[in-house]
């Protein structure tokens, strides 16, 4: 199947990309009744703006060296942001890329199972109407999406809320929610 083209913009300035992580590295202890967890915080990523607007973080996601953070805007303006985040030393992850989009905007991302490809999820603004998408974005040999989906397919109720991923007796299922059409 070819490519789908989109109006991803993509951004690779690791220099750049850094400026917008927050370093923490701070302990964080959930106590329960029979048991604590510990975690580490280990960062904040200050969100892009896209025509004037903060986005707002919806989704990460981790696999191996790699985690995807995915945003949204809030309103009536469509647009968003899709992060890769090299995360080899996890106390100093990397943005290594950063994808935005004035016409789609990303409510859940999830990797595949063949590591190939992030599955993707939101709302898609075509011309005058705003309808949910889903789509595989390809990953490189780094695991980094190419600039390009290489698949969309489209519903007509709204808000493309979140995607997953299932194989079963050599079947491949995709499962995605999305909200009401009005």
């Amino acid at each position: 199947m070819p490519a789908q083209t989109t109006d991803l913009t993509t951004k690779t300035a690791v220099e750049e990309l850094s400026t917008r992580i927050d370093y923490l590295n701070q302990p964080v202890i959930f106590e329960g009744k029979s048991k604590s967890l510990n975690y580490n915080l280990v960062a904040g990523i200050q969100p892009a703006e896209i025509n004037g607007v903060k986005l707002s973080a919806t989704c990460v996601v981790a696999a191996d060296n790699k985690a995807w953070v995915s945003f949204h805007t809030k309103g009536s303006l469509v647009g968003g942001e899709l992060l890769t985040i090299d995360i080899t030393e996890p106390a100093t992850p990397v943005i290594v890329q950063s994808a935005q989009s004035e016409s789609h905007y990303f409510n859940d991302v999830y990797k595949s199972f063949d590591n190939q490809s992030l599955l993707v999820c939101g709302d898609q603004k075509n011309e005058n109407n705003v309808r949910t998408f889903f789509a595989g974005l390809n990953l490189d040999e780094n695991s980094v999406p190419e600039s390009n989906f290489g698949w969309v397919k489209n519903s007509n109720a709204s808000s493309g809320n979140s995607i997953t991923y299932t194989n079963r007796n050599n079947n491949q299922y995709l499962w995605m929610t999305n909200g009401s059409n009005g």
